[in-house]
């Protein structure tokens, strides 16, 4: 669970009630028997029309990113809620160890080292928020007071959470929803083969946000060294005049082995995105410039681009950048931190897997 925002901590506060929820027990259903292909073939049915058979499957694949998201939803859920119960029968172990109550341990490391907001913090959250406070100041006070309260412990519990899972032994198979990125001999790709994290990017040379994320992705590379398989594909957006011609002549590049060469270049010189740009960088390179412009002059790679873009929108990719780190989406241009996020959790589900 991530400590919100100030604003969105504040927002809660004032207008967010809690709910619980309890679950009961059930009994254990009885074991399945062992189905027939014809049941099997039938349990992925949802519909008939005109006697042929419409399947999940098919559905699924026509629902896609609506789905998706979903699902990505139903993994935060349950992966955050999960840390959230083993965080509580940590503490009731060390609480029956101490012999004293969870309440009571919880207020020792949490409640109690939370400490209390400072006269700058009241007044500084107080001028941020007068407007949504209410008029008499005293009431105000006593608003900001308990939210700044509030804030301090969840940031507590944050810190206490962390320090007792990262003692404890544990697993968890809660896997997220991965989606099946098709990747060509013709895409450009840098990394070991056999990576354990395949990072496909989808992006567009004209994209301000889409250069940005480069050198974050630069650092990801140096931080995951031998580990990661870098795939691009190319989303030009029909409001960037010049992105497409930009995807035709990196591809174009790709074919004297110099396409993450006009890849950097080309994010670092936008206004440059034309042909005499591109032809006088191509001979800078010391590149076949004849045969750049005739790969270029055929659109040779339209049809490749003309396939990713196909598939970024089946995989919900609908904006730049966009990317599949083993199949799980991550849109935009996102800090090192989100990248790193990911792809830890992927190396540590490959680890349990191995073991």
């Amino acid at each position: 669970m991530k400590v919100l925002s100030l604003f969105g901590m504040f927002m809660l506060f004032l207008c967010v009630s809690c709910s619980t929820v309890t679950q009961t027990a059930q009994p254990a259903a009885p074991a399945a028997a062992k189905k027939t292909p014809a049941q099997k073939a039938n349990d992925n049915r949802v519909a008939v029309l005109n006697g042929a058979d419409i399947t999940r499957s098919e559905l699924e694949e026509f629902l896609g990113p609506a789905l998706g998201q979903i699902r990505q939803q139903e993994y935060q859920i349950l992966s955050s809620g999960l840390k959230d119960y083993i965080f509580l029968k940590l503490q009731e172990k060390e609480a029956a160890a101490l012999n004293i109550s969870v309440e009571e341990y919880y207020k020792q490391n949490v409640t109690d080292k939370a400490g209390k907001p400072t006269e700058e913090e009241i007044s500084q959250t107080l001028n941020q928020y007068r407007s949504r406070l209410p008029q008499d100041e005293k009431e105000a006070r006593q608003k900001v007071m308990e939210f700044l309260d509030g804030q301090k412990i969840q940031q507590q519990e944050e810190i206490f959470k962390n320090e007792l899972l990262s003692k404890a032994k544990y697993k968890t198979f809660i896997q997220p929803p991965r989606l099946d990125v098709k990747i060509t001999e013709n895409d450009p790709k840098k990394g070991p083969a056999d990576a354990p994290i395949v990072l496909v990017e989808y992006s567009d040379f004209e994209c301000p946000y889409c250069g940005r994320v480069q050198s974050t992705l630069e650092q990801v590379a140096k931080d995951y060294d031998g580990k990661i398989l870098h795939v691009f594909k190319n989303l030009p957006l029909e409001f960037h005049k010049s992105a497409r011609f930009a995807a035709e002549a990196a591809l174009c590049a790709k074919d004297q082995g110099k396409f993450w060469e006009f890849h950097d270049w080309m994010y670092q010189n936008r206004s440059k995105l034309n042909s005499d740009g591109v032809k006088e960088y191509a001979g800078s390179l010391g590149m076949d410039v004849d045969a750049f412009t005739k790969c270029m002059d055929e659109h040779k790679y339209a049809a490749q681009i003309d396939a990713d873009v196909v598939q970024a929108q089946i995989l919900g990719a609908t904006a730049t950048p966009s990317f599949f780190i083993n199949g799980r989406l991550l849109r935009g241009a996102q800090p090192l931190e989100q990248f790193k996020e990911i792809i830890d959790q992927e190396l540590e589900f490959a680890a349990q897997k191995a073991n």
